[in-house]
């Protein structure tokens, strides 16, 4: 077998944790049972679908099939290679509402990256093809995939962008608004732990719920203790309405200009 160990596309690689190693051992039995039905999708001679098939075939010493996303439709069409490989990957069964949050939120943050599309590729490769042909003639010339130099930047949506759209990142990835909201928020204030929960060891609740308080939350707070203790909350005349009747044996009096009112409980107006 020739050396086919490819790396991950830097667009990629991280969006989607490895598969558990039992799943992995199933996918390697059944590659060797039935065949490799899939190719293995590469953009700019790196993985950017298939990662687990790769590894599968390694492991069981057979060739991997590749195929180019270059000479693909779907690039032909526009479609980034980063919605290539979330289309194919996003709906995998053992992903967890968090790791479909996270890979929404980093999948946004990859379409930053610089990307060719398929017309700057065939204007590119026929430039080098005219180059040699007037350099040597005589030599056949295979059209070259260009490097990142001269490409086009396609803007996509970075953390700070992303809440304006956090509800219909939701309906796409199938999670509520709440938690794609929490998972951008994790992504700006402590991107280190979007590791943890794409290994599916924490949840974006459990992320978010410990991080520190911001600026504005700070201040929001010392607002609020300030109202608390000069008694001007609704929180705080109803505690004292309830203290008031814990006191009298869970009854109620209350006095409104010369009228008595007893209730048993306090209880919320909808």
């Amino acid at each position: 077998m020739n050396n086919n160990n490819r790396e991950v596309h830097p667009l990629v690689d991280g969006i989607f944790p490895p598969l558990p190693a039992e799943a992995a051992a199933e996918l390697a039995a059944d590659i060797v049972k039935h065949g490799q039905h899939e190719p293995i999708v590469l953009f700019e001679k790196k993985i950017i679908d298939g990662k687990n098939r790769h590894d599968a075939c390694l492991t069981m010493k057979i060739e991997p099939r590749t195929i180019s996303y270059e000479t693909m439709q779907e690039f032909r069409d526009g479609l980034h290679p980063v919605d290539f490989a979330m289309s194919a990957n996003f709906f995998r069964r053992d992903l967890t509402t968090s790791q479909r949050a996270t890979a929404k939120v980093e999948a946004a943050k990859r379409r930053e990256l610089p990307v060719s599309s398929y017309e700057e590729l065939r204007q590119r490769s026929s430039q080098e093809y005219e180059k040699r042909q007037h350099e040597d003639s005589a030599k056949a010339v295979e059209k070259v995939i260009p490097s990142h130099e001269g490409m086009t930047r396609k803007r996509g949506k970075p953390p700070r962008r992303m809440k304006e759209s956090a509800q219909q990142m939701a309906k796409e990835a199938g999670v509520s608004e709440a938690t794609m909201l929490r998972a951008i928020e994790i992504a700006q204030r402590a991107p280190k732990e979007l590791e943890a929960i794409k290994r599916g060891e924490k949840t974006v609740f459990e992320v978010f719920k410990k991080l520190p308080p911001t600026k504005k939350q700070k201040e929001a707070r010392k607002k609020q203790q300030k109202k608390m203790s000069a008694g001007l909350t609704r929180r705080d005349t109803i505690q004292a309405l309830i203290e008031r009747a814990k006191r009298n044996g869970g009854q109620l009096y209350v006095e409104i200009e010369g009228f008595g009112i007893r209730c048993a409980k306090i209880c919320r107006v909808e």
